[in-house]
């Protein structure tokens, strides 16, 4: 069987690293002839030094194929009329979708989505791709590397809370999770700390937030608290992902809130404690015409935050995703 994927497994991004992932997992199965093409996402930075696989896979043209996969935004997306099969597997797949959208997805053989959240909110709202929806899983390949933890002095010995993600697409979770963490840090029992690892950020953007921080230290009459908040931007790569779960004590899993987040696969593989938050901390006012949030998204609300920080910093609480029915991506070709 021939296969062509297209994703934006060049792009240093938690959808690109996903996509890389996914075609790792495509290119295991020897039964099957992969073929692969790079798509750009927004302004991310390329990753220039990619797995030979993956170059040989560029490299290889087949005079047909049996079916492509999409990786992509809905948005992007295009169904191939000369390709039998078409599969697409959506990014930033809890946007609303616009009625031209919903018409293009239905097109697809299948829509894959990769949480129970996005998959029973579009069963709902949009019937016409309901019984192309799909649930799916891969596997996390990572090759050899030497990984260490991340210099986080003063905070080495202390429970350090950690949240990794582009600093634009979760502006909102970063100040509502600052301002949470230092209103019940007040009063906890334990020595904790906040580190925020922070890729696309440059200084003006961190000097903001560490204003933020410091009056918001000042409105609860704090003025001479040693600041427990740590801004630290990395660049999106693996090593650096994986480093930062290493060093950290506690991941708030709280932008990719599922158990088939890459960031929840990496951090399960080393036995973190998660803070994840599931349906009910959503916000559910689903209409196709007013705006969530920023983004006309889906969004976690400020109260859920605010509870569950509250919890984690005064009683240790944390809570692993729950588990949903998911097709692995070798057995859906």
């Amino acid at each position: 069987m021939n296969i062509l994927y297209i994703g934006p497994y060049r792009q240093k991004s938690i959808p690109g690293l996903t996509s890389l992932f996914i075609l790792m997992n495509l290119l295991k199965n020897t039964n099957h002839k992969v073929s692969a093409r790079p798509i750009y996402i927004n302004k991310e930075p390329t990753n220039e030094d990619i797995l030979q696989n993956i170059v040989k896979a560029e490299q290889e043209q087949y005079d047909n194929y049996d079916i492509v996969i999409q990786h992509t935004t809905a948005d992007m997306s295009r169904k191939i009329n000369a390709i039998k099969k078409n599969i697409i597997i959506l990014i930033n797949n809890e946007e609303i979708l616009s009625e031209d959208t919903i018409e293009k997805l239905a097109g697809f053989d299948s829509v894959l989505v990769d949480s129970k959240t996005t998959y029973n909110l579009y069963k709902t709202y949009y019937p016409k791709i309901a019984n192309k929806l799909v649930t799916y899983d891969y596997d996390i390949i990572i090759p050899p590397m030497q990984v260490g933890q991340f210099n986080v002095n003063p905070f080495e010995i202390t429970k350090k809370l950690y949240f990794i993600g582009d600093y634009k697409d979760n502006i909102n979770i970063i100040y509502n999770l600052c301002h949470s963490f230092i209103k019940h840090s007040v009063n906890s029992i334990d020595e904790h700390s906040l580190i925020l690892y922070l890729f696309n950020m440059d200084p003006n953007t961190k000097q903001n937030i560490t204003n933020n921080i410091n009056q918001t230290y000042s409105s609860y009459g704090i003025q001479y608290a040693i600041n427990r908040i740590m801004i630290a931007p990395i660049e999106c790569n693996l090593i650096n992902i994986i480093t930062a779960h290493n060093t950290g004590s506690v991941y708030i899993n709280i932008n990719e809130s599922n158990s088939n987040s890459l960031n929840y696969k990496i951090c399960n593989s080393l036995n973190k404690n998660i803070l994840n938050f599931n349906d009910t901390d959503y916000i559910f006012e689903f209409t196709r015409n007013n705006r969530i949030s920023d983004k006309n998204c889906l969004g976690i609300s400020c109260s859920s935050i605010d509870n569950k920080i509250n919890k984690l910093l005064n009683n240790n609480y944390t809570e692993q995703p729950q588990p949903f029915k998911k097709q692995h991506i070798s057995t859906l070709i």
